[in-house]
Order: structure tokens, then sequence, then C-alpha cells
């Protein structure tokens, strides 16, 4: 996986996916490119190409139409990827959080233990 601007690139094995949202000012985990892999079907060569990188290395055949079936199943790894990466963390470490089980380790015993 691989992000630049509105720029996204997911490889698996041979194929690589790119994808372009076309937006401006966009930062990391922008959701607003999530939104625009949702909004554009695979099948929308302005916003994605699917590349052989084993077959053609120089990237030049877009096999988004040729390819659609592996096309799609990249661009849904894509949206799950970028989802997971926007997902928070399931616990928070706060200072205080720190505290505890810094004291608990020196004890030998963590949290939850007697």
């Amino acid at each position: 996986y691989a992000e630049s601007g509105d720029g996204l690139a997911l490889r698996s094995g041979r194929w690589l996916l790119t994808s372009r949202s076309l937006l401006d000012n966009t930062l990391p985990l922008d959701p607003r490119v999530t939104e625009s892999l949702l909004e554009h079907p695979v099948s929308d060569a302005t916003h994605y190409q699917l590349h052989d990188i084993e077959a053609d290395p120089d990237q030049e055949k877009n096999l988004v139409e040729t390819e659609a079936e592996t096309a799609e199943a990249l661009r849904a790894m894509l949206i799950e990827h970028r989802r997971n990466l926007a997902r928070p963390a399931q616990e928070v470490l706060t200072p205080e959080r720190l505290r505890v089980l810094r004291e608990g380790q020196g004890e030998g015993q963590g949290e939850g233990h007697n």
C-alpha cells in the first residue's frame, strides 16, 4: 500500500491497482479520498488503473476493463485498508494508564492480578 496526496496504490502479487481521486490539498487519511473510492466504480478509467507489473513493468497498458474482477477485488482491499487505517486505537494510553502499567510491571503484577 502506498499513498501520496490523492493517489493510492495497492499491489497484490503481479497486480498493481492505482487510484486518483482528483482532489486538491489532500492529507494522509483524508476521508474525502475514501469517499471517492466508494463513489467511483473501478471501471472508471479516469480514477483507476490496473497493471500486470510482471507482464508490463512499464505500466503502459491499463487492464481495468479486461481484468474487471481482479480490479474490483483490489479496490475492495484498498477501501478496507483505508478504513482500518482510520480506525481509532482500541485503547488510549493516557499518562495515568501508562503509570499504572509501569507500576504493575515493577511489582511483577499487571492490572487485574491480585
